[in-house]
């Protein structure tokens, strides 16, 4: 039986944006918890303080977003925090996120100490990372594809890991064609209920996956 898309499935990437609403700002992530959708975002430190920004802020007059601003944010989907840079872990832990989230794409020593703590975390893996016995626990897998068609690498993690979240990159995060990732997108929501989706369409894709296209 096909699962029922609910927008809670779908992370919108950097939040929803376009047009005068800028990525990683607090309307793109405000809006994005109206819709319903979960919500990935970029943390680095400024100052000492965390903030929302994918490349390094030199000063927050170039209008980056406070950390603390989105964490009384409550989204009925999942907030997926980009770690970009090292050193994070005592900021993050003085945080207080009211968000259901975990923590990504942070270098793989830093993970080894995150996932000794209470902190959600999700290891990445792609056609070209595909180990997933790692040494501490882990909810949440991330999905990533550098190549058209790499997703086919996931039907045997599907099949073997039931009780992990995955989280699906879509192409056009990679500036490549999305239509086939969508499709197998598709294909996988039908047949698997643990799987997510991110993308910088989460409107679009959830018409798609609920066969509205």
């Amino acid at each position: 039986m096909a699962q029922v898309v609910t927008s809670t499935k779908i992370i919108a990437h950097r939040g929803c944006w376009g047009g005068e609403v800028s990525p990683n700002s607090y309307e793109a992530i405000l809006i994005s918890a109206e819709k319903g959708f979960g919500c990935e975002i970029d943390i680095r430190s400024l100052n000492s303080e965390l903030v929302i920004s994918h490349d390094q802020p030199t000063s927050k007059s170039e209008g980056v977003l406070e950390f603390k601003k989105i964490c009384g944010i409550d989204f009925q989907g999942l907030l997926a925090i980009n770690v970009k840079t090292d050193g994070l872990i005592d900021l993050i832990q003085k945080s207080s996120i009211k968000a259901k989230h975990m923590f990504f794409d942070m270098s793989f020593p830093e993970m080894v100490i995150y996932g000794n703590t209470e902190l959600k975390i999700a290891p990445r893996v792609s056609e070209y990372e595909n180990n997933l016995d790692l040494p501490f626990s882990f909810d949440y897998v991330w999905v990533d594809s550098f190549t058209s068609g790499g997703f086919e690498f996931m039907r045997g993690f599907l099949h073997n890991y039931p009780e992990k979240i995955f989280i699906f990159v879509s192409g056009e995060l990679h500036r490549r064609d999305f239509y086939g990732d969508w499709k197998l997108f598709k294909e996988f929501n039908e047949h698997y209920g643990n799987v997510n989706f991110c993308t910088d369409y989460p409107e679009k894709l959830n018409e798609v996956l609920n066969g509205k296209h």
